[in-house]
């Protein structure tokens, strides 16, 4: 999501060294869960990384970060 989220953002990405208990690599298969659970994505990837940092002030203030 880094990428994207460097796109949506015009930002640059600067990667860093793994962390202790970082997944190698994972992703999601969404056409499985609309073909086993009549499940589908209401946003795009674009738009649910915009989302989920214009949360992170708003999370902040109710965990008193």
């Amino acid at each position: 999501y880094a990428s994207k989220a460097s796109d949506v953002y015009k930002s640059q990405v600067v990667y860093g060294p793994p962390r202790p208990g970082d997944v190698a690599g994972a992703y999601t298969l969404s056409r499985r869960a609309k073909d086993l659970l009549g499940w589908s994505a209401e946003l795009t990837q674009a738009d649910g990384i915009r989302d989920a940092i214009a949360w992170l002030p708003e999370r902040n203030k109710i965990l008193g970060y």
